[in-house]
């Protein structure tokens, strides 16, 4: 019967531990979307200033954040537009106005907006960095800590 408790109570650890490092990879992986972001805003700007090459050559880069790669690829080559879900409405709505205004104007208008949007997305990037510093490390020891807990309580 000991035996079953001290297996349980592995498994409440385990759970516990699996569960706060998915949230704690969700704040991890929106830092990156945003960190993508802005390096997508640098790399439109050299394009502009010097090679020209066309969007689609652009966005065949790869990018820190796999989600951000994705999105970019289906919105060019699909036509479709596929945010993550830990995007808020307000930032979905930012980046679905970012990526629909590229090459809808001028060179020198998108250089303007490019700069703007990419000022903003900074903004953001440092404020997602600085959430991710702060609770990375508390969501898992957090986690750990009731997987503990739950192991007291089973035994």
């Amino acid at each position: 019967m000991f035996a079953v408790k001290i297996i349980v109570g592995i498994a409440c650890v385990y759970c516990s531990v699996k569960i706060s490092s998915n949230k704690a990879n969700l704040l991890k992986n929106r830092y990156l979307f945003w960190d993508s972001l802005v390096e997508f805003c640098s790399l439109l700007l050299q394009e502009l200033s010097y090679k020209k090459r066309p969007i689609k050559e652009v966005t065949s880069n790869e990018f820190i954040s796999i989600d951000f790669s994705k999105t970019l690829n289906d919105y060019y080559l699909k036509n479709e537009i596929t945010l993550p879900n830990y995007l808020s409405d307000i930032e979905s709505e930012k980046v679905i106005s970012f990526l629909s205004s590229i090459g809808k104007s001028d060179t020198e208008s998108q250089k303007i907006a490019i700069n703007t949007c990419k000022i903003d997305f900074e903004n953001i990037a440092t404020q997602r960095k600085l959430d991710y510093k702060k609770s990375y490390s508390v969501i898992l020891k957090v986690g750990f800590s009731i997987g503990v807990m739950l192991f007291i309580m089973v035994i």
